[in-house]
């Protein structure tokens, strides 16, 4: 998990006698860790089937928190700062 990609680059020189380039190392490292763990795309079209078991199990959990979110509204924050000397004036962020 913590590897990084110059000692993979090293292992494979050691253990094969042959040097790979930092590309090939960093695309290796992605898919073992692909095998691994699962893609970013599966995770997330698993994820809503993970979310009806839970409000299954357990009514009244965070997944009504998730639902309640889609009607809130933004929100925009205005914040002045004074200038001085060179930039005299007012700043609004």
């Amino acid at each position: 998990l913590n590897i990084n990609i110059v000692a993979i680059i090293a292992m494979i020189k050691h253990r094969y006698h042959y040097t790979i380039s930092y590309k090939k190392a960093r695309l290796g490292k992605q898919l073992a860790m692909a095998d691994l763990f699962g893609d970013w795309d599966a995770s997330y079209r698993f994820l809503p089937k993970c979310m009806v078991a839970m409000e299954a199990s357990n009514p009244g959990s965070v997944v009504c928190c998730i639902e309640a979110f889609k009607y809130c509204r933004s929100v925009i924050c205005i914040d002045a700062t004074h200038l001085y000397q060179k930039y005299k004036g007012k700043l609004l962020v």
